[in-house]
């Protein structure tokens, strides 16, 4: 039932509606049978595309006219989807041959007829566009769920990971010596978690009674230091400029311990630099990368979140083959990663929080 509703859901056709349809009836394409002569009946047929014409005439045979409209419905939720509309006298021969080895299923009854003026998949404005979206942590992307909605086919990449550390001494000795410190930051939900792990194992606790602020920056800090039970004193919006200095009265001229990945988060250390304090910055684990293969399906736009994520694709091998195509820098600190590249580039958008 999931595909029917989904494949008819993108398709722009209610399966039911109380004008037109008062049940749904779901069967196989390859052997529709019994009776469905109900013309307040919705019929869905799955599997439909080998047998399309035999299984449309005995449908006819059990009492529904002709008359009566139908859809074909492949690769249905995919770029790849196609609707084709028709009736059930006529909807086999309008199916192009290339079309029936496609994943598909048929949808029969007056709700089809609703479709004209209901359909929204075929006209959303990305529909079918190739986006790259470029990562640097893992983790839900909004930028990349925002325009798959559009209708954007989007690659996010590279893929990334967290891996353990080999070393945590450093990590270990920070810690341990926590009272040097006015409070702790928290960039993300592998920092919190490496954290709880060697307080852990070290026996040691974070303790607020102590002095010590717990700061997280972004609701990817936030949500894992619930989990855990650890309440922060101080939530940033992100870790941009505007962000960091909004708390500027909580952070000027502290002493701090970042918490970061082996890979360091340079922007992030200067904007809490700036506010005239110590930050030290502290390994907690190490991001590995998996680059996509992108053969001969380039993208024909490519997203920048930030400058850690334009680094990581523009540079080295993995960014070779993307020369050319244009590329939407977002904030100012992302755009000077473009520079000294033979890319073009489209103008850069303010500064956004959502996570990449």
């Amino acid at each position: 039932m999931s595909a029917a509703l989904g494949a008819a859901a993108y398709a722009g056709i209610p399966l039911t509606d109380r004008r037109y349809a008062s049940q749904v009836t779901l069967a196989t394409g390859h052997c529709a049978e019994g009776e469905v002569s109900n013309s307040r009946e919705t019929l869905v047929l799955y599997m439909a595309a080998h047998r399309l014409a035999e299984n449309l005439e005995r449908i006819i045979a059990q009492g529904r006219a002709p008359s009566t409209p139908a859809a074909y419905v492949s690769a249905a939720t995919t770029p790849e989807q196609r609707v084709i509309s028709g009736t059930l006298g006529d909807l086999a021969s309008r199916i192009p041959s290339d079309r029936k080895s496609d994943p598909a299923l048929v949808i029969v009854g007056d709700v089809v007829a609703l479709r004209e003026r209901i359909q929204w998949f075929e006209r959303v404005p990305l529909r079918g566009r190739r986006v790259l979206v470029a990562r640097a942590r893992p983790g839900r992307s909004k930028i990349a769920s925002q325009l798959r909605a559009l209708g954007a086919q989007v690659l996010e990449s590279p893929s990334v990971s967290v891996n353990e550390l080999d070393d945590y001494s450093a990590l270990d000795l920070a810690l341990v010596q926590l009272d040097r410190f006015d409070g702790i930051v928290f960039g993300c939900a592998a920092g919190v978690d490496a954290v709880a792990r060697r307080l852990n194992l070290l026996n040691l606790k974070l303790d607020r009674a102590a002095g010590i602020a717990v700061i997280a920056v972004g609701q990817e800090a936030t949500a894992p230091m619930e989990r855990i039970g650890i309440s922060p004193t101080l939530q940033l919006n992100g870790a941009c400029h505007d962000a960091v200095t909004g708390s500027a009265p909580d952070l000027t001229s502290k002493n701090l311990l970042l918490v970061v990945a082996a890979q360091g988060r340079p922007n992030l250390q200067v904007e809490l630099e700036a506010l005239g304090g110590m930050v030290e910055a502290v390994p907690a684990y190490r991001y590995a990368y998996e680059f996509a293969h992108l053969n001969e399906c380039l993208p024909e736009m490519i997203v920048l979140p930030s400058s850690s994520a334009a680094r990581l694709v523009l540079t080295g091998e993995a960014g070779t083959s993307l020369n050319g195509i244009p590329m939407l820098a977002m904030g100012p600190a992302t755009e000077p990663r473009l520079a000294g590249t033979e890319q073009s580039t489209s103008p850069s958008v303010p500064q956004t929080t959502s996570s990449h």
